[in-house]
């Protein structure tokens, strides 16, 4: 199971911080809570009320389990790379078919190998970091609706005119 690979993967790492953060409409947040409490791990934590984008500038890599939603996006805003996980299968996160297959520069765990390889290639590899964060925003630039290659740019100045 997933979750189990997750807490192997803790325990094998204590150098490293996990962070839990579930969809804010998520039902399952007490679920995640106990999932946390069981695992027992002082480097595993859960963040339940605060946004996302608040803690995302300190965030190394992100793992997208299950449905795809903004968090992706944001992510990929952040310059954070991630990797998706949905029980190992491709996922979808707002991409068409077309977009698939190509070379889109997500990264999808599709077997328990390739997530602990991808994370920790990420975390040690800084030009593979690099090269797979450039790819992230590409696929952002051209995955929503105007395909003009700015979508980045018109959502930091959304954020920006938000923020003022």
């Amino acid at each position: 199971e997933l979750w189990e690979l997750i807490n192997f993967f803790i325990k094998e790492h204590p150098e490293i911080d996990f962070i839990i953060k579930p969809h804010p409409t998520d039902e399952l947040i007490d679920w995640y809570g106990q999932l946390v409490r069981d695992f027992n791990q002082p480097n595993l934590k859960i963040i339940k009320r605060e946004k996302l984008e608040s803690f995302l500038p300190a965030i190394d890599v992100g793992i997208l389990i299950g449905e795809g939603s903004t968090a992706g996006y944001l992510s990929i805003l952040f310059g954070v790379p991630i990797i998706i996980v949905k029980n190992f299968l491709r996922a979808d996160i707002l991409i068409t078919v077309e977009d698939w297959n190509q070379d889109n520069g997500l990264l999808v765990a599709k077997q328990e190998k390739d997530l602990n390889h991808l994370i920790m290639q990420l975390l040690n590899d800084n030009n593979f970091k690099k090269q797979t964060i450039e790819k992230e925003q590409w696929f952002l630039d051209k995955s929503l609706l105007i395909r003009d290659g700015k979508t980045r740019e018109r959502i930091m100045k959304a954020v920006e005119d938000l923020c003022k």
